[in-house]
């Protein structure tokens, strides 16, 4: 997916924070969505850019998962409105579904896997083809 289509996928929610956990945050197919340049990106369409795999990845060691999850759920509760970003394409086969989505549950935060959002909205029914989860 291009970065004009991921941003304009995002544009309807006005996603004002993407946090990407993944563990490592760089791709071996789509440079742009690696690390740095992806940031850069992010600003480019005023949507602030927080890599946290280091504290809620999937893969590695986590230096503080609780300290990662409260800022998580912090910004959510100051109006974010906040993707969540990690390489698997189904949040079911991520972390962001088994680990996160329990964690921000116990602070009465609304998760919305995108894939539901399919049965939820039709018009919504091709954001991101379920790469992303949204914290509304």
């Amino acid at each position: 997916m291009s970065l004009e289509q991921f941003f304009g996928k995002l544009f309807p929610y006005n996603v004002d924070l993407l946090i990407d956990v993944r563990s490592i945050p760089y791709s071996r197919y789509s440079d742009q969505y690696n690390k740095d340049q992806f940031k850069r990106s992010c600003e480019k369409q005023r949507i602030d850019y927080l890599w946290r795999g280091n504290y809620v990845g999937g893969i590695k060691k986590n230096i503080d998962w609780d300290q990662g999850i409260e800022e998580i759920v912090d910004r959510a509760n100051q109006g974010s409105v906040i993707v969540i970003m990690c390489s698997e394409s189904n949040p079911f086969d991520c972390h962001r579904a088994q680990k996160i989505t329990p964690d921000l549950g116990k602070h009465e935060i609304k998760v919305i896997h995108l894939p539901e959002s399919k049965r939820q909205n039709r018009k919504k029914s091709n954001f991101l083809q379920g790469s992303l989860s949204l914290i509304w």
